[in-house]
């Protein structure tokens, strides 16, 4: 398959820019296809753990899990579907209550700690933080340790953009 550049020359696709957008494009697509899906179904697992927590008899089946992800599935898509003003609003106080209890758990998780008591530093040291891991895995510890950034960068990415854009447009 053949593309012209913008300076006018043919290129192979292979050989193009055009491949790299085009797997940033499905890329980004895979993503956002795929992202909110799993963090509705890690969510209802979440939730239903809890609930096996609270009452040791109970243990969630697949079905249930199925469902309790669908139902937060229609949730977000309500939500997603509300105009653009309500979403803004929606955006605002929900990172004001992401603030609020980053801050409540930044000041408990320290304040609460109870290593002392155990004979441990009450803090981890950093050395041991970045060099020490658990092999739970067949990864190298390189590996591991890339892959417990894919949360985070997930999480980072996920429609970071778009909560931007929706209030600027809101509000514009």
């Amino acid at each position: 398959m053949a593309v012209c550049d913008p300076s006018g020359h043919i290129d192979d696709l292979l050989t193009s820019t055009a491949l790299a957008a085009w797997l940033t494009g499905w890329s980004n697509w895979l993503g956002q296809v795929t992202a909110a899906p799993s963090i509705d179904y890690g969510m209802a697992a979440m939730i239903l753990a809890a609930a096996s927590i609270q009452n040791p008899d109970f243990v969630p089946q697949p079905y249930q899990i199925f469902l309790l992800t669908t139902l937060i599935m229609l949730i977000h898509g309500c939500i997603s579907s509300m105009p653009t003003k309500w979403i803004a609003n929606f955006n605002a106080w929900g990172s004001t209550f992401n603030m609020i209890g980053l801050l409540i758990v930044i000041i408990l998780i320290p304040a609460g700690t109870n290593r002392v008591d155990q004979g441990l530093p009450r803090f981890t040291p950093s050395s041991s933080v970045w060099n020490d891991f658990y092999a739970g895995t067949d990864f190298s510890n390189g590996v591991a340790l890339l892959m417990s950034f894919v949360a985070v960068i997930w999480t980072m990415r996920l429609d970071h953009q778009a909560g931007l854009s929706i209030y600027a447009k809101a509000f514009s």
